[in-house]
C-alpha cells in the first residue's frame, strides 16, 4: 500500500483512541498497587513503598518480556515448528494470567490489611457515599474538620 492521506488520518485516529482508552491504565494500576502496600510500623513507609514498587516494576518488565521471547524462540526453530505453535504458546501466558486473576481477593480487604482505610471503596449502603470518618475528612465531607 502506498501512503495516502486516508491511511495517515486513520493512524492519527487510532493513536488518539489508543491513548484515550489505554492511557489511564498504567497510572491507575500503579495507584491501586500503592494503596495495598502494607504500612511500616516505624512511620517510615517510604522504604517499604520503594521496595514494593521495585518488585512491582521488576515483575512488570519480566512478565512483559517473557511472552515475546517465548514466541520468538518457538518461531526461530528453523522450520521445525510453524508460526501457529508460536501463536498458540501465547495462550499459556493467558492461562497463567487467568489463574492468578482468579486468586485475587477483595480489594477492600487488601486495603484494610494494609492499614489504609482512607482508600476503601464506597459502600452502596452509605447515603453520602463515604465509607468512614477518615474518608469523610480526606474528601471534605465532614464539616467539623473544615476551618
Amino acid at each position: 500500500l502506498s501512503p495516502s492521506t486516508t491511511n495517515s488520518n486513520f493512524v492519527f485516529l487510532f493513536g488518539f483512541m489508543l491513548g484515550v482508552c489505554k492511557g489511564w491504565f498504567h497510572p491507575i494500576e500503579t495507584a491501586l498497587y500503592v494503596t495495598i502496600i502494607p504500612k511500616d510500623n516505624n512511620n517510615n513507609n517510604s522504604s517499604v513503598v520503594a521496595e514494593m514498587m521495585g518488585v512491582y516494576v521488576f515483575a512488570n518488565h519480566i512478565f512483559a518480556f517473557l511472552p515475546p521471547l517465548f514466541f520468538t524462540l518457538l518461531n526461530e526453530t528453523q522450520g521445525l515448528l510453524s508460526m501457529r505453535w508460536g501463536l498458540a504458546s501465547i495462550n499459556i501466558f493467558f492461562a497463567f494470567g487467568l489463574l492468578f486473576l482468579h486468586q485475587i481477593k477483595d480489594y477492600d480487604e487488601a486495603v484494610r490489611q494494609a492499614g489504609e482505610e482512607r482508600f476503601l471503596l464506597p459502600n452502596d449502603d452509605d447515603d453520602d457515599r463515604a465509607v468512614n470518618t477518615t474518608t469523610k475528612d480526606v474528601v471534605g465531607l465532614n464539616n467539623d474538620t473544615i476551618d
